[in-house]
C-alpha cells in the first residue's frame, strides 16, 4: 500500500533520457515521468507498457509505408 504522504516516498532512478526519467518508489511503484506528466504503475502495468512500446518502437524503425498502413480509426 502506498503512504498517504507522498513526502514519506523514497525514489529510486532507474533509467533518464532528455525528456523522461523512471524510478522505483519505496511503495513499490514505478513513476514514469515525461516532461511534466507522471504514470504511476504496478511493475506489472510497467512492463506491459515497455513491451508495448519497445512494440511500437520496432514498427517504426521499419518501412514508413507499413506504419502508416496501420492508423487507428
Amino acid at each position: 500500500p502506498r503512504p498517504k504522504n507522498d513526502a514519506a516516498c523514497r525514489h529510486r532512478l532507474l533509467a533518464r533520457g532528455d525528456s523522461h526519467q523512471i524510478t522505483l518508489c519505496s511503495c513499490g511503484s514505478i513513476h514514469l515521468t515525461v516532461r511534466n506528466v507522471t504514470l504511476r504503475l504496478t511493475p506489472e502495468e510497467f512492463a506491459g507498457m515497455a513491451s508495448s512500446v519497445s512494440r511500437a518502437a520496432g514498427e517504426l524503425l521499419q518501412d514508413a509505408p507499413a506504419v502508416t498502413d496501420g492508423w487507428l480509426n
